[in-house]
């Protein structure tokens, strides 16, 4: 009876928490916004070229910028001491 009501009170605060958690498809942001959402080939096939658009916009924001710079002069080793 001592495992029992934990294991009971575990399985219980799961499916209350699975059915808080769970999203329709619908109400998703991230599907609106996917490149698969481009969806213009048949047989709902991604379309090539928007998806090749994206992935040329995301490797132009991975290039070097200002920011790199401003933070080229903490540049080299660092020494540091943590205590417990």
């Amino acid at each position: 009876m001592k495992i029992l009501t934990p294991l009971f009170t575990i399985l219980v605060a799961t499916l209350i928490a699975t059915n808080s958690f769970a999203q329709s498809p619908a109400a998703s942001p991230a599907i609106a916004t996917s490149p698969a959402a481009a969806v213009g080939a048949p047989g709902g096939q991604p379309n090539p070229q928007e998806m090749m658009k994206q992935m040329m916009e995301m490797m132009e924001m991975s290039k070097l910028n200002e920011n790199h710079k401003l933070l080229a002069d903490m540049n080299g080793n660092w020494n540091y001491t943590i205590k417990f």
